[in-house]
């Protein structure tokens, strides 16, 4: 089997910026569109600003989930679908960001503890501490329990 840099032109579409999207690799705020020859259609690679967007415009007092922020990013910016990887690791820069602005003492530019994972729980692999977030989301007016070792929002009122 080759490796994808020896394999002809057509197969790395997937790979390669659609016209006129401003694709880049390298986290510019625009959105990057892929064919995905695989799946069929565009599939959208956020980078942390895209996400950041997304995430900060959701007001105080409210919570949104993973499939909320799938959803938001490809009605907000195209795409049939998004690509989780990049997704993870526009979120993993922003929680790592948030990280580096509350050791400076810094309010983060980017409240990423009011996204949760689908079943309304904080994520505990995340680079911020779950009781940090769940210590804010309560502050901001949420419910907490703990759904075995895990902090879950139990009445999250109208999600965004």
């Amino acid at each position: 089997m080759r490796n994808r840099a020896s394999r002809p032109t057509s197969a790395n579409a997937p790979y390669q910026g659609v016209q006129g999207t401003g694709c880049s690799r390298h986290g510019e705020a625009a959105a990057c569109l892929t064919r995905d020859l695989r799946l069929g259609g565009l599939r959208l690679v956020p980078s942390s600003e895209l996400v950041a967007r997304v995430i900060a415009d959701v007001p105080s007092g409210r919570v949104i989930t993973l499939n909320q922020l799938i959803g938001c990013l490809t009605q907000r910016f195209g795409g049939d679908r998004v690509g989780v990887r990049a997704l993870h690791a526009a979120l993993r820069d922003l929680e790592s960001k948030a990280v580096a602005a509350l050791e400076h003492e810094l309010e983060p530019a980017v409240p990423v503890w009011r996204l949760l994972a689908n079943n309304l729980t904080v994520d505990p692999h995340s680079a911020l501490n779950p009781l940090f977030a769940a210590t804010r989301l309560r502050a901001e007016g949420h419910c907490l329990t703990r759904d075995h070792g895990r902090w879950k929002v139990c009445d999250p009122g109208p999600l965004h």
